[in-house]
């Protein structure tokens, strides 16, 4: 078995097609990851310098007796998706220009606006809404950083999710600065916390709520 050290925009898929795996839960649920899995209780906020074990992809773990009957369920999946939360969008119609392809997609009632990426998607995207059907020129235009996000517990994953929100902690750079601190000030402010600036667990918690992840 081989130890992988994540890196910033690496998802648990993309690092299980790199080692030959059919998927993200084969890397996830392996048995030899048990210390990752208490660690990134998801799966899909993962943060550079984590450490994961690479099983082996022809590796066959499962021991079935000769004289029984077997029944065996494989989950696999190797599609990847983009899902975000947006309010005050619903109906809108959305586009997003990934690695050169063009994808459309419709916000739902909740909120959620969802796409299918295709394979090597990169680490960037453009969003563009259309807010009114008759529209013809995008209502908003977004970057996006694919697969940026890191877990709320880090102080860069709590300053990207304050920035998507509107309190502005400046660059993601994983750095307690001023201007982080106002950004948590003014977020703690808005839902009823102690307004002391420090992103502790009870501000994570609001924080994980409000965002959605």
């Amino acid at each position: 078995m081989a130890i992988h050290t994540v890196a910033q925009g690496e998802t648990l898929l993309r690092i299980a097609k790199h080692y030959g795996l059919a998927s993200a839960a084969a890397l996830y649920d392996h048995p030899s990851n048990e210390r990752f899995r208490a660690q990134r209780p998801n799966p899909d906020l993962i943060y550079p310098g984590d450490k994961i074990i690479i099983p082996d992809p022809n590796e066959t773990p499962a021991k079935l007796g000769v004289t029984n009957r077997n029944s065996v369920f494989v989950k696999s999946s190797s599609a990847e998706y983009l899902r975000m939360r947006l309010q005050g969008c619903q109906g809108a119609r959305a586009e997003l220009d990934v690695n050169g392809q063009s994808l459309e997609s419709t916000v739902a009632d909740s909120g959620l606006l969802e796409f299918e990426l295709p394979e090597n998607a990169g680490t960037s995207a453009t969003l563009q809404l259309y807010l009114t059907g008759e529209a013809q020129q995008p209502t908003h235009t977004f970057r996006l950083r694919l697969a940026y996000l890191d877990p709320v517990e880090t102080l860069s994953g709590i300053q990207a999710r304050c920035n998507n929100l509107g309190y502005d902690c400046g660059v993601v750079d994983g750095v307690m600065g001023s201007k982080t601190r106002d950004g948590v000030k003014q977020f703690q402010a808005s839902f009823g916390l102690a307004q002391d600036g420090d992103p502790g667990p009870q501000t994570q918690k609001k924080l994980q709520e409000a965002y959605g992840s």
